[in-house]
């Protein structure tokens, strides 16, 4: 974790899968290399279909996809694509593009004198906040005077209120939890595994579908995408499937020690002395199966060293 956070970038985010067993401890150590505050969330991905059969006292169901920031900042994470927007964009531009509306003022637990002014429309109109109890002012304007000065296109005046226009965007906001189908199941994962490869080779891969989605929101278009446990690479594939879709240039980093894949297993019966091999492979097929895109790679492997 401490590597990790010497690798990113002054806005890069690191998403860490893990289940129930560790998940305390995990979030515990991260605040510790990380930093509380840049705990940005805890997503609760639904790895199985139901009907888990589990040993104990519940059947587990889900994993966690804890979220962490190099930085403390703003707007680190981009929109889900695939997300449904609840808001209703009932209003159009002469260009054609959507928007609603949204109150500028809004009651506030925490006034603020500052966002207490008399906002000046068009036309001369002064609006003022309203306060339930003016001798205890709770009301508050979104923006300050300077923001509203440089962005007065952006608002509307309509029956004694002000509104600012919020623009359809291409997504929506991510949400915490990843329970629909379009995020995949762990049986997703190893069904993806082989219909590219031919066999299951690897237990347990994460579905590309959820690592899409985590790349699309915790990415740029140009950035670099390091998995530090490439296992069979499924994000190496996801990578290129979004590039593929979005027009992306995102590059991926896969590390994977040579592990010995067990003797007498599919893995070691098709050819893969390791899973290293498997890794390399599948990036190869997957990338064959995409067929747009920059879809080559680079391997490497360590030499010894006198450490």
């Amino acid at each position: 974790l401490k590597l990790a956070r010497n690798l990113l970038t002054d806005d890069g985010v690191i998403f860490i899968s893990i289940d129930d067993n560790e998940i305390d401890n995990l979030i515990k150590l991260a605040k510790e290399v990380f930093g509380e505050s840049n705990h940005l969330a805890t997503f609760i991905w639904k790895s199985k279909s139901g009907g888990a059969n589990d040993s104990g006292e519940v059947a587990v169901d889900h994993e966690y996809v804890v979220c962490f920031a190099r930085h403390s900042a703003e707007n680190l994470l981009g929109l889900d694509p695939h997300a449904k927007a609840t808001t209703s964009y009932n209003n159009q531009e002469a260009d054609g593009r959507k928007y609603s509306l949204e109150r500028l003022d809004k009651q506030n637990l925490q006034y603020s004198a500052s966002m207490d002014y008399d906002l000046v429309g068009p036309d001369g109109t002064i609006y003022k906040l309203e306060h339930r109890d003016p001798t205890k002012p709770n009301a508050i304007w979104r923006w300050s005077t300077g923001k509203v000065k440089e962005n007065m296109k952006l608002l509307v005046f309509k029956d004694g209120h002000v509104y600012t226009k919020n623009y359809e965007k291409p997504g929506g906001k991510p949400r915490s939890l990843y329970v629909d189908e379009r995020f995949g199941r762990t049986r997703t994962g190893s069904t993806e595994v082989r219909d590219v490869m031919g066999g299951e080779y690897f237990d347990n891969p994460k579905p590309t579908r959820l690592l899409k989605t985590i790349a699309a929101i915790g990415s740029q278009p140009d950035s670099i995408v390091l998995d530090f446990f490439a296992g069979s690479s499924s994000t190496a594939h996801a990578v290129m499937q979004l590039n593929a879709e979005a027009n992306g240039n995102r590059r991926f980093i896969m590390v994977q020690l040579p592990e010995p894949t067990p003797d007498n297993s599919e893995a070691r019966q098709a050819g893969f002395a390791t899973i290293a091999d498997i890794s390399r492979k599948r990036i190869k097929l997957a990338g064959e199966k995409i067929g747009k895109g920059d879809t080559g790679f680079r391997a490497y492997k360590l030499t010894d060293t006198h450490f």
